[in-house]
């Protein structure tokens, strides 16, 4: 495998021009497919095959009502009571409303639950969906907020909890500070601003193919909405390990007199081989979740694993193709005494 590695190496660096643009144009077009065929990711849970679930999916057929999932809808005055005539009005116009709303099948009265506070300034209504929460639909949740508007124009507060709410997008909080962590390790480790780009670089275009991969196979089946995170977190952690074996196998060649073309083949065909190695190994335990039978894991494990077979491709040719970019210049705009340099004055030595 090491001499298909070393001619990949040298042909990604001689052609590293036409590398970089098929890669850029696979970024691109996966992510105007994405865009286009996409689908949208969701938290549905099901365990086929098993007795809890055949006990949901009975529950379900039996009494929907009960298999469902539910919406709180809180309301509160803060001067006054909700059972003064006009914010009581407001409450009961705003509960016909959620009993006639699409896909409710039942909706409680917070005076008969007696769900109301001592001193009646808080009262909470429940409202019964016949299906999952995350089968409630977006034209559901605007109505179930809309239906607010009558208790609000009468002066109550309406508040809205439970399983039934609008899903928040999901933050990228740890994933910018594990980046940020990276830059300043790499930094460190390598001593130049450009041996450590590379490998941040090469990282994201993977995981950036990947996220838009898992968007495009969610237009066809239920991916759920942790397998993004789990794919972005992976795809970090194993595109910059890769890129980071190659690169610093590369500046060793590079302080032992070796051209670049020569140099960034060799890191291919040796750190490269391991990359391989390392990288059809994680994939191939990734893909165990496939003897499981649980349809989100089976997409959390899928999405993941392509986010790594996609770093592995980028590690062993765009990732040549950007140290020719980089030619001799490695180590530009470094601080200290580089790694090359100082191999340099060991052989001299």
């Amino acid at each position: 495998m090491s001499k298909y590695l070393y001619r990949l190496g040298h042909w990604s660096v001689r052609q590293r021009k036409v590398v970089l643009a098929i890669w850029i144009v696979v970024l691109v077009g996966v992510g105007i497919l994405s865009g286009t065929v996409g689908g949208k990711l969701n938290d549905a849970f099901s365990i086929p095959g098993t007795e809890s679930q055949q006990a949901m999916d009975l529950l379900e057929e039996r009494f929907p009502q009960q298999s469902g999932s539910s919406a709180r809808v809180v309301f509160a005055v803060e001067d006054g009571r909700l059972d003064e005539p006009k914010a009581l009005a407001g409450i009961e116009a705003t509960l016909a409303k959620l009993a006639e709303a699409d896909g409710v099948v039942a909706v409680t009265n917070p005076i008969e639950a007696k769900t109301v506070s001592r001193d009646l300034n808080i009262a909470f209504a429940d409202v019964q969906y016949s299906m999952p929460a995350s089968e409630v639909t977006d034209a559901q949740l605007e109505e179930l907020y809309a239906a607010g508007e009558p208790a609000e124009a009468a002066g109550v507060q309406v508040e809205h909890g439970g399983e039934v709410k609008r899903q928040e997008e999901p933050g990228h909080t740890s994933e910018l500070i594990g980046l940020g962590v990276a830059v300043i390790v790499l930094l460190l480790s390598f001593g130049s601003v450009v041996a450590m780009g590379i490998p941040i670089a090469t990282a994201l275009i993977g995981v950036g193919i990947g996220l838009s991969g898992i968007t495009i196979v969610a237009g066809f089946t239920d991916v759920a909405s942790s397998a993004p995170i789990l794919a972005t977190m992976i795809g970090l952690a194993v595109g910059i390990d890769y890129a980071l074996f190659i690169v610093t196998r590369h500046r060793q060649n590079l302080a032992e007199g070796h051209d670049v073309a020569e140099s960034a083949a060799r890191a291919a065909a040796t750190a490269g081989g391991a990359v391989v190695f390392a990288g059809m190994t994680v994939v191939i335990a990734l893909l165990g979740v496939l003897v499981i039978g649980i349809p989100f894991l089976t997409a959390m494990g899928l999405g993941a694993a392509l986010t790594v077979f996609i770093s592995v491709l980028i590690a062993i040719t765009l990732l040549p193709a950007m140290l020719g970019f980089a030619g001799t210049n490695i180590d530009k705009w470094g601080f200290g005494k580089s790694k090359t340099g100082s191999a340099e004055e060991a052989a001299d030595s």
